[in-house]
């Protein structure tokens, strides 16, 4: 008995595997921008909307792929300017540009009106996201 309930799960997983691995496809694009602190700084850095073409996304969550090696992009050109390591990095993403730019706003909105931080936008001549490829992109391409 234990070992057909064994079984039986391991069948489930594998599915969920190849369902998960079939469910990427690749869009023309996404609408990004990047925001970095640190627990030791009081600025804030965030980057400006910005097009990235051939991102990822997850068919049925429409979560961009690879998004931690977007924020690792982020991270690593603030780190080589000199700027203190280990900030903490995030992407926000959207298909629409009109969506996003809501949303980026709204979070320059927040960060003006903190007292004691102060808010650095890095425009597109200091710092460009790069394409990432999906480390499966023969499966994405599908």
């Amino acid at each position: 008995m234990n070992k057909r309930l064994w079984t039986g799960l391991l069948m489930c997983a594998m599915a969920m595997v190849i369902v998960t691995a079939k469910t990427k496809e690749p869009v023309k694009g996404v609408y990004m921008y990047g925001m970095a602190t640190s627990l030791m700084d009081s600025v804030v850095y965030i980057t400006d909307i910005q097009y990235v073409d051939k991102a990822v996304l997850n068919a049925k969550t429409s979560f961009l792929e690879a998004r931690t090696m977007y924020s690792e992009q982020l991270r690593s050109h603030l780190e080589q300017q000199g700027l203190p390591p280990h900030m903490t990095c995030a992407v926000s993403f959207n298909v629409k540009k009109q969506k996003l730019d809501k949303a980026y706003q709204k979070a320059l909105a927040k960060y003006n009106k903190m007292k004691g931080m102060k808010l650095n936008v890095l425009n597109n001549n200091q710092f460009v996201f790069k394409v990432v490829e999906p480390l499966d992109s023969g499966e994405a391409n599908k």
